[in-house]
């Protein structure tokens, strides 16, 4: 009986006892799991390859693209809680640690319990993110605890802009609180400082 190595998740290799190597994908959609098995001895660098066709594929159908184009995809009006399915998938094909993807995770469930669930991901304005900076601030968070949000949520943006989903990033630099004051900062106008005592 053959025995399954874990490379990835979703990427297994396959040990027959004849002592010969195949390797199979495995994918989730729409409920129902998914096999590829692969052709006995197939170069591993040719099945790593069609891992991450198979694996970028499916993501896309997620979004409900047809066109598998950067343009189609910037086009599409994803909603911040299809985001979040969108992150799983790609950092699971880029193989990030469970940490990373448990972090991303988080921030965003942050932000979209203070916005709402079905806002388009290109909505999510500078003010947006100034009325998060002010919200987390009310709560009572520190100005590092506020700038580890925002240096994690600009990290997600990036990814999001490098993927075409979204043309810029609206975690700005005046975001950013400094060490024992609170920057009051909103959409088009000055910012203002407030010492900490």
């Amino acid at each position: 009986m053959q025995t399954f190595t874990t490379l990835k998740p979703g990427f297994y290799q396959i040990n027959y006892p004849t002592g010969k190597i195949g390797f199979q994908i495995r994918f989730s959609e729409k409920g129902k799991v998914n096999r590829v098995t692969l052709p006995i001895n197939t170069p591993k660098a040719i099945a790593e390859k069609k891992y991450h066709q198979i694996m970028k594929d499916v993501a896309l159908r997620k979004l409900g693209e047809h066109e598998h184009t950067s343009d189609a995809i910037q086009l599409r009006n994803m909603k911040i809680s299809e985001f979040k399915d969108w992150l799983i998938d790609e950092r699971y094909r880029n193989n990030s640690s469970p940490a990373t993807l448990k972090g991303n995770l988080n921030q965003v469930k942050y932000l979209s319990d203070f916005i709402d669930h079905n806002i388009r991901l290109a909505d999510i304005s500078d003010k947006t993110i100034a009325e998060y900076v002010e919200h987390q601030r009310n709560r009572g968070l520190s100005p590092s605890g506020i700038n580890k949000y925002l240096s994690e949520l600009r990290k997600i943006f990036n990814l999001a802009i490098k993927s075409n989903l979204i043309k810029s990033n609206p975690v700005q630099s005046k975001h950013f609180q400094k060490p024992g004051v609170m920057k009051v900062v909103s959409s088009g106008t000055p910012l203002i400082s407030i010492g900490i005592a």
